[in-house]
């Protein structure tokens, strides 16, 4: 989903509470993999493509909620493998069982 930001920038996340619910819980993304190196949870994105995404990209770590009406558009779905791992790191970062 694209996110209405700071300076009218919008910006593209995982969002992994229903749309229906007034916060949602997203997951930040970034585009920057040459440059990034990624954290312990954090992973590149198996199919970026499928899940509508313009380029590849990773999971990064970052907790917090934004309001559905900063909630500009619906861009895909992950699929399912790459859901598992969203699902899994987050219990890794938040230290679920």
């Amino acid at each position: 989903m694209s996110v209405q930001g700071r300076a009218n920038q919008a910006r593209n996340e995982l969002f992994t509470f229903p749309a229906s619910a007034p916060d949602s819980f997203p997951i930040l993304l970034t585009t920057r993999l040459c440059c990034t190196a990624l954290l312990a949870g954090e992973f590149v994105l198996a199919d970026w493509k499928k899940a509508g995404l313009n380029v590849e990209s990773a999971v990064k770590r970052g907790i917090y909620t934004v309001q559905q009406s900063l909630v500009v558009k619906s861009i895909g779905k992950l699929s399912g493998a790459d859901a598992g791992k969203v699902k899994s790191s987050l219990r890794a970062w938040l230290a679920l069982p």
